[in-house]
C-alpha cells in the first residue's frame, strides 16, 4: 500500500472549502500574513525603541514610538476589516455546508435510512460536526498553517538581516554564532522529531477511538433528544418514574465512554502540550545565548529582543508544522463520516440519472390501469428470512382494495414496496406493465398519497402540513376539512390554518390523536393524487368516527385508486377486494362476503375474534 504523503489530507481539505467558497483561503492567507507582521511588530519595534533609548536622542525616540503606534493601528484596522469579511463568510460557508448534508440525507435511499448502520454513522457525523466542529475548525487550522509558515518565512528573513549587519570583525563572533547554532538546532530537531512521533501516533489512534465512541454517542442522543428533551414524554416519564431508569442508563454510558474520551484527550493533547513545553526551555536557553552574545559586544541590545524573539519562533514553526499537517489528517478522517453519507448520496444520483436515461417517457403523472406485485420476495437488510414470499396480486383502477392480516403477516411491508421505499429481492412492481423501477422516483411518488401507521405531522402551521412546500389552496383545504369532520375544529385556531402546530420552536397548538388522523387523512385529500395509500388510518379514532370517514372516503377518492390496511375487519365490507396476508404470503382474495364464510379460514378467524365483542 502506498504511504499517503503528509499533505494529502490538507489538499483535500482545500478542495472542500473551495467547493463551498473559492475566496475564504485567500482571505485567510492574507490575514494570516498580517498576523505574522504583528508577531515580529512587536518585537523588532521594542529592539528599535531600546537601541534608540540608548544611541539616540530623545525626539528620535518620540518619531519612532509614534511611527510604532501607527503601525500598530493599521495592523489592527486590517484586522478588524479581514475579520468581518471572513466570519461572514465562514457563516455563509457552514450553511451550506448543512444544506448539502440534509440534501444528501434526503437522496439515501430509505431502504439504508432505516438500518442500524446508517444511524450509527449519521449520529457520528453528527458528533464529529456539532461536539468536535470538525467541518467548522477547517478555517481555522488553515489559518493557522498559514500563520506558521508565514512566521517561519518572516523569522528566516530577519535572522539573515542581522546577520548580515552584525559584527562579524569581532573576535570569536563566527565560533560562538556557530557554535550556538548547533546547540538550538540540535534541541529544536529533537524536539521537533517528538512532537512529530506524537502526532502521527494521534493521527493514527484518534479517529479508530472515535468510531469507539459512536455507539454510546448514538445511546445518549437517543436518551436526551427523544427522552428528557422531549416534551411528549413528559408524561410517560413522570408517571412511570422513569427518571431513574434514564440516569440510570445515562450513568452507565457516561463510565463506558469516559475510558475512551480520556484516551482521546491524551493523544489529542500531547503533541501541544510538548510542542509548548519545548518552546519555553528553548526560548529561555535562546534568551540566555543572545543575551551572553550582546554582553560580549557581538550584538545590540535592542538586538537581543529582537534575535531572540525571532529565533524562537522560527524553531517553534517546525513543531506547529508537524501538528497543522498531522490535525489534517485527524480533521479528514473525521469528515470520512461526511464523504460516506456523500457517497451513498452520489451513488443515488447516479443511479437515478442512469434510470433517467433508460427510462419510459412519462411527461405527467398518469392515473395507471394496473398496479401489480409479480413473484415479489422481500427481506430486510439485517434479516435472513423472507418478510414476503411469492407475493402475486393486482390491483386495479378506481379499485377499493383492503389488505388485512396478523401482526406480522407482512402488511405494512407491502405499503413500503408499493411506495417505493423499498425494492424487492426477487420479482417485481409494476404499473401499467412498466417495472416501477424505470419510472423516476419523482414521477412515482407524485402518483401515491400516504397515510402512514406511524404518520408525522411537522411542527409547522396546519396549511404547510397540507401544502407540504406546494401553493396553498384554502378554498380547497376547506372542502377536505368539512369531509374529514375539521371544519369546525380550524375555525376555532387561533389563526386558522396558519396555526402553528406543536411548541418545538415556537407557541403552537396541541391537537388530539384522532385530530391529528384527519390532517394526515386531509394531507393526503389535499396531494389529489391518482392512487391513495392509507395503512391503519383511522387508529386513533373512535368506531363511529372511523364509520363516517370510511362512507365519506366513498365520495372523497371517486375515480382514484384505494388501497387500505387495517386491523378493524369492519371497514373492509365497504372495499371492492380484500387479500388476506398470513406469513408474508396471499392466502386468501375476495369480498367480505366471501372471505366470512371460508370456514377455518384466516379471514373468519380475524372476523369471529373481532365480532365477538360486538355481538
Amino acid at each position: 500500500m502506498e504511504k499517503k504523503k503528509p499533505y494529502a489530507d490538507m489538499i483535500q481539505l482545500r478542495k472542500l472549502i473551495r467547493k463551498y467558497d473559492k475566496s475564504l483561503l485567500m482571505l485567510l492567507l492574507v490575514r494570516s500574513i498580517v498576523n505574522s507582521i504583528g508577531i515580529y511588530f512587536s518585537s523588532v519595534s521594542l529592539g528599535f525603541v531600546i537601541d534608540c533609548m540608548t544611541q539616540q536622542s530623545g525626539l528620535h525616540v518620540m518619531y519612532v514610538v509614534l511611527a510604532i503606534g501607527c503601525g500598530s493601528g493599521a495592523l489592527a484596522f486590517i484586522r478588524l476589516l479581514l475579520g468581518k469579511v471572513i466570519d461572514r463568510k465562514t457563516f455563509f460557508m457552514e450553511q451550506q455546508y448543512k444544506k448539502s448534508k440534509t440534501a444528501a440525507c434526503f437522496a439515501v435511499n430509505y431502504e439504508r435510512v432505516e438500518t442500524a448502520g446508517f444511524q450509527d454513522l449519521r449520529q457520528n457525523i453528527r458528533h464529529s460536526d456539532d461536539n468536535m466542529g470538525t467541518f467548522s475548525g477547517i478555517p481555522g487550522l488553515f489559518e493557522r498553517f498559514y500563520e506558521t509558515v508565514a512566521t517561519m518565512l518572516f523569522g528566516i528573513g530577519i535572522l539573515v538581516t542581522m546577520v548580515v549587519s552584525a559584527k562579524l570583525d569581532r573576535p570569536g563572533v563566527v565560533v560562538w554564532t556557530a557554535v550556538a547554532a548547533v546547540l538550538v538546532i540540535s534541541c529544536a530537531a529533537g524536539a521537533a522529531k517528538l512532537v512529530r512521533h506524537l502526532q502521527e501516533t494521534s493521527t493514527k489512534k484518534v479517529p479508530g477511538l472515535f468510531q469507539d465512541l459512536s455507539k454510546g454517542n448514538r445511546l445518549g442522543m437517543y436518551l436526551l433528544e427523544h427522552n428528557v428533551h422531549n416534551y411528549n414524554m413528559g408524561k410517560d416519564i413522570r408517571i412511570y418514574r422513569t427518571e431513574g431508569l434514564i440516569n440510570h442508563e445515562l450513568k452507565k454510558m457516561t463510565e463506558s465512554m469516559g475510558t475512551c474520551y480520556k484516551k482521546i484527550c491524551l493523544h489529542s493533547s500531547m503533541p501541544t502540550t510538548v510542542s509548548d513545553i519545548s518552546s519555553g526551555i528553548l526560548g529561555g536557553v535562546i534568551y540566555v545565548l543572545t543575551a551572553v552574545a550582546a554582553v560580549l559586544g557581538y550584538i545590540s541590545i535592542g538586538s537581543v529582543v529582537i534575535c531572540a524573539d525571532s529565533i524562537r519562533n522560527v524553531l517553534g514553526t517546525w513543531s506547529e508544522l508537524f501538528i497543522c499537517l498531522g490535525e489534517f489528517s485527524v480533521l479528514q478522517s473525521r469528515l470520512g463520516y461526511t464523504e460516506e453519507l456523500f457517497a451513498m448520496a452520489e451513488e443515488e444520483e447516479a443511479a437515478a440519472k442512469q434510470q433517467e436515461a433508460e427510462k419510459r417517457e412519462f411527461k405527467e403523472v398518469w392515473n395507471p390501469e394496473t398496479i401489480s406485485f409479480e413473484h415479489v420476495y422481500f427481506r430486510y437488510p439485517s434479516s435472513e428470512e423472507w418478510v414476503l414470499e411469492d407475493v402475486s396480486f393486482e390491483i386495479r383502477k378506481g379499485e377499493r382494495l383492503s389488505i388485512v392480516g396478523k401482526n406480522g403477516a407482512g402488511k405494512t411491508t407491502v405499503i413500503k414496496l408499493l411506495c417505493g421505499l423499498y425494492q424487492p429481492q426477487k420479482g417485481c412492481i409494476c404499473m401499467d406493465g412498466v417495472d416501477v423501477r424505470r419510472i423516476p422516483k419523482e414521477t412515482y411518488r407524485e402518483l401515491l398519497a400516504t397515510v402512514f401507521q406511524d404518520f408525522k405531522l411537522f411542527s409547522f402551521s396546519v396549511a404547510d402540513n397540507l401544502a407540504m412546500g406546494e401553493d396553498f389552496d384554502e378554498e380547497s383545504a376547506k372542502e377536505i376539512f368539512r369531509e374529514v369532520g375539521l371544519e369546525q375544529r380550524m375555525a376555532s385556531l387561533p389563526e386558522g390554518v396558519h396555526t402553528v402546530l406543536y411548541h418545538d420552536y415556537e407557541e403552537g397548538v396541541e391537537v388530539s390523536g384522532g385530530e391529528a388522523q384527519k390532517i394526515a387523512l386531509a394531507r393526503c385529500r389535499y396531494k389529489n393524487a391518482p392512487v391513495m395509500i392509507l395503512d391503519e388510518p383511522t387508529s386513533a379514532l373512535d368506531a363511529k368516527t372511523e364509520m363516517e370517514i370510511f362512507f365519506d372516503m366513498e365520495r372523497i377518492s371517486a375515480g382514484k385508486t384505494v388501497v387500505y390496511v387495517s386491523h378493524r375487519l369492519s371497514a373492509c365490507r365497504l372495499s371492492d377486494r380484500i387479500l388476506v396476508f398470513d406469513k408474508g404470503r396471499v392466502v386468501q382474495s375476495g369480498s367480505h362476503g366471501d372471505l366470512v364464510k371460508a370456514d377455518g379460514s384466516v379471514y373468519q378467524e380475524l372476523w369471529n375474534a373481532q365480532a365477538q365483542y360486538y355481538v
